[in-house]
């Protein structure tokens, strides 16, 4: 395993060490790129998504088979750049890497390209032993330790399609054959994806009629070499809905994404050290941060409270950058999404939300009766209001 202080030595911050990287490019040079072991990263690839980039960069110029399996997973899950970690991933696989071959059989499988992925799950040779498949599993687990994985419906349902017709080995994976092993290991994939990290089977109910496999064409790269992604654009949007989730199961991305001031990390940071943790001060701050990077959700939310909050002009002045005054269902989504955000959470009621609240309160010749019509006048204490009514 590569130590730390190799680690360190790739670090692409320091630009004397990274200029140094590109001054030789013969052969011994090459060679010395394609087959350094990367088990370390492949390990915490997180590690290679902001800290390492021109390292892993001329990795993958010279064809590093564990340098594409990173690339690839880092591009499927993180970037959410499906077409170009499958690429990555075959790469990594053709070269020969069993992690690769495994996990590129498995989302070959998962996206109903049926052909495709039984071919390369079948080069690590499980009908003879299971033991090289269990090893890449294993290292795949680890791999997305920190990932954070999600299945569609349609790798659900396309799992389901390959549960074996006969009853041939039930309820174990240590005896499988050619009718059950493929579905008993996307199995394993798909209770990683929904959190339970058990390998048992999951029994179907209902049969959903297969359609016949499809072969595709491999993944086609990217025309032209993208510039290397930073943490601070990374889309954690599919993350916002369950902030205690994000924070307790993502870790290491939580932390990484928070380095750079990304604004959905600073929303998820917010809402959680507000609600969950009672730090006001600190959940107010990156809530702030989030808005100030243009996150709708955080914006909404940061001056929600600084209206219940008492602070009415920090309020007004963040929410009209919503631009409620002229269409409202941008705000209105907002409040949508903030209320997912906020069920897992036990919200105290403050006396002050609704003394500010009443501050907003309009005249009567307003619509302060009927929440379903709404004006200039009165839509922000009807904002307040609803937030005291969901407490």
């Amino acid at each position: 395993m590569v130590s730390e202080t190799s680690v360190k030595n790739y670090n692409s911050d320091d630009t004397s060490d990274a200029s140094n990287f590109g001054e030789n490019s013969d052969a011994g040079h090459a060679s010395y790129f394609r087959t350094i072991n990367l088990r370390y990263f492949v390990a915490k690839p997180l590690e290679m998504l902001n800290e390492h980039i021109k390292f892993k960069e001329l990795c993958l110029e010279n064809g590093n088979p564990e340098a594409h399996y990173i690339e690839g997973l880092l591009q499927y899950f993180i970037h959410k750049e499906r077409s170009t970690g499958l690429y990555h991933l075959r790469q990594s696989a053709i070269a020969k890497n069993s992690n690769g071959m495994y996990l590129y059989g498995l989302l070959m499988l998962a996206k109903g390209h049926y052909i495709t992925g039984k071919r390369y799950l079948d080069k690590l040779q499980w009908n003879e032993n299971l033991s090289l498949s269990d090893h890449c599993w294993k290292g795949i687990k680890n791999s997305l330790s920190a990932v954070p994985v999600r299945m569609r419906r349609q790798h659900y349902i396309n799992m389901v399609n390959l549960e074996p017709r006969i009853d041939c080995h039930p309820d174990t994976m240590t005896e499988v054959c050619n009718n059950c092993y493929y579905y008993k290991r996307l199995n394993q994939f798909y209770r990683i994806c929904t959190n339970s990290g058990r390998c048992t089977i999951i029994p179907s109910t209902t049969k959903i009629t297969p359609r016949p496999p499809t072969m595709t064409h491999p993944p086609v790269p990217p025309s032209s070499p993208e510039s290397p992604n930073t943490g601070e654009s990374y889309d954690l949007s599919y993350l916002l809905d369950d902030p205690l989730d994000a924070v307790e199961n993502y870790p290491e991305l939580m932390e990484m994404c928070l380095r750079v001031n990304n604004p959905h990390a600073n929303y998820i940071k917010g809402v959680h050290e507000y609600f969950g943790r009672n730090n006001v001060a600190q959940g107010l701050d990156h809530l702030k941060r989030s808005a100030d990077g243009k996150c709708d959700v955080a914006t909404y939310l940061y001056g929600l409270l600084m209206l219940s909050r008492g602070n009415m002009h920090e309020g007004r002045r963040y929410l009209s950058t919503l631009g409620w005054n002229t269409n409202m269902k941008r705000a209105e989504q907002c409040w949508t999404n903030v209320k997912k955000s906020l069920k897992r959470f036990h919200i105290t009621m403050e006396d002050w939300y609704v003394e500010n609240m009443f501050l907003l309160k309009p005249a009567r010749r307003c619509h302060v009766n009927s929440f379903a019509k709404r004006c200039t006048r009165c839509f922000l204490y009807k904002q307040v209001m609803q937030f005291v009514d969901y407490i």
